[in-house]
């Protein structure tokens, strides 16, 4: 049978191991660590239990306490006192040591990042639900102290993300892939003056009238988290590159450091500051822009094979590769088509156009005619994709297939707007914006830690951990309270085993 053990070390801490009792030994089956303050010491005692009901076939109803047994409960005279899903704050607690986040925030900064996590809500309604659900008690006018301080600490915090992502996926600093987003606000209400960053400005999310920020993420190839940038709602996306790969490289001080972007992110001026910051670059391409000579080079040399690519020199650009797919030649192909029908049918009642469309061209005269050589353009890059880069040494496959892992930032944009809800936001002061895009933060890079560790999505692990309920129950004789946990699953147990 484990039991707990509690024992005082030399350098005056407490010890909190998991023994097992056998003829006259005591065997240490599991250490799990020594701490000098009474609230990590309960982590530890927290984290040694669930230990034992992990590695346990079965326990007994009332356990040991300090090597002696409790009496015998009478069930008529106990009473439910409360179900609360405390294991999944235990693991919660466990991977924010693990991080170093605790370090850095308070604990109801802590619990604010848990409840982004497993019930994003307002700041006000997460102090309700830990209160009534968790039974964790914090004042909403703590946490609006609180709220002040946590955007000093934003660089030591992407500095954990970093370590970890170093530490444990192999991160070493050379290549980044960047992306932007908006997040809009519950308002209407815009910063007009001064260095506010709410502004109204192009919206991914079709939210064009409601104020709005541009954020800038940097992620690793496995689509962690390591840093973010916020930018004024109207600033344009190809202008936030460069300020935010100069934040990055001025940090880690790395020498050599590659960035992966979307085709947004290019051009001229973009390219001439790469160079001089020393970054090197792959990122979309846009074809429809080459001139018709290039065009005309690449339609002649560029097999229609499925995947089959090739190099060119671009003046000013670089080195662009394109790569032929059959899937996407068939979906071009309709595209086209359906364009070619609008553009017809506007032709033929020109006064009912009421947009600008691709294969219309525009006289002086404000005369329409349908654009030939536009449209035999269009079929000489039918199924072909662009990517334009320095990395000469690099061969063609592999600057594909650094791009296509761009994917990564975009997964995590979906998992931080549909999982942890990081919009619409309702703060109005920019200390308080940036706290709330610190605690998604650190609620993604923990998303994207038990995604790694369980091979689940964050959604299913959040439902599957909530399950796992633990009830108080009270003698209302003697007052004594008992704590029983449900009974685990098959699935309940490999996922705390995974994340234990």
């Amino acid at each position: 049978m484990f039991r707990i053990r509690k024992v005082p070390t030399g350098s005056g801490s407490t010890a909190v191991q998991v023994v097992q009792s056998g003829g006259h030994e005591i065997k240490v089956v599991k250490h799990l660590g020594s701490a000098n303050s009474q609230q990590v010491v309960g982590e530890l005692t927290s984290a040694a239990r669930l230990w034992i009901e992990t590695h346990s076939p079965q326990l007994p109803l009332f356990p040991k306490t300090d090597g002696k047994n409790e009496t015998t409960l009478s069930s008529e005279h106990l009473e439910l006192l409360a179900t609360r899903p405390v294991l999944i704050h235990h693991l919660f607690l466990a991977t924010t040591r693990l991080f170093g986040f605790n370090q850095l925030v308070d604990k109801i900064i802590i619990d604010l990042v848990f409840m982004r996590l497993v019930e994003p809500a307002s700041k006000a309604a997460s102090i309700h639900i830990l209160s009534s659900e968790y039974g964790i008690v914090h004042s909403l006018r703590s946490l609006q102290r609180k709220l002040k301080t946590v955007t000093k600490n934003k660089t030591a915090i992407e500095g954990k993300a970093a370590n970890y992502a170093r530490d444990h996926l192999g991160f070493d600093y050379t290549i980044v892939f960047y992306d932007v987003t908006t997040l809009y606000f519950e308002s209407f209400k815009t910063d007009e003056v001064g260095e506010g960053v709410k502004r109204p400005g192009f919206s991914k999310d079709n939210k064009h009238q409601q104020p709005q920020i541009v954020l800038g993420l940097v992620v690793t190839r496995d689509g962690f988290p390591v840093e973010f940038k916020t930018f004024a709602g109207n600033k344009f996306e190809g202008h936030t590159l460069i300020p935010s790969l100069k934040q990055f490289k001025r940090r880690h001080q790395t020498d050599s450091l590659t960035v992966v972007a979307d085709a947004a992110m290019i051009s001229q001026k973009n390219i001439l500051s790469l160079k001089e910051e020393g970054v090197h670059y792959i990122v979309g391409a846009r074809l429809a822009n080459l001139s018709q000579d290039i065009t005309d080079q690449i339609d002649t040399i560029l097999p229609r094979t499925d995947q089959a690519n090739i190099r060119l020199q671009v003046e000013g650009k670089g080195i662009l590769i394109c790569q032929y797919s059959r899937k996407r030649a068939a979906k071009d192909k309709h595209e086209t088509k359906k364009q070619v029908n609008k553009a017809k049918q506007t032709l033929k009642t020109p006064s009912k156009a009421t947009k600008r469309l691709k294969f219309i061209r525009q006289t002086k005269s404000e005369k329409l005619s349908f654009n030939k050589d536009l449209f035999e353009k269009t079929k000489k890059l039918w199924g072909i994709k662009g990517y334009y880069t320095d990395q000469g040494q690099l061969t063609n496959q592999e600057i594909i297939d650094h791009y296509h892992n761009l994917w990564q930032v975009e997964k995590a944009f979906r998992m931080s707007k549909s999982d942890l809800q990081v919009r619409p936001m309702y703060h109005y002061k920019t200390e308080h914006i940036i706290a709330h895009l610190l605690i998604c933060f650190m609620a993604l890079c923990i998303a994207k830690h038990w995604e790694r560790k369980t091979n689940l999505s964050i959604k299913k692990v959040i439902k599957l951990l909530k399950n796992i309920q633990d009830a108080s129950i009270e003698d209302t004789l003697t007052q004594r309270t008992l704590t029983l946990r449900k009974r685990l699953t098959l699935d309940e147990k490999l996922i705390v085993e995974k994340l234990t």
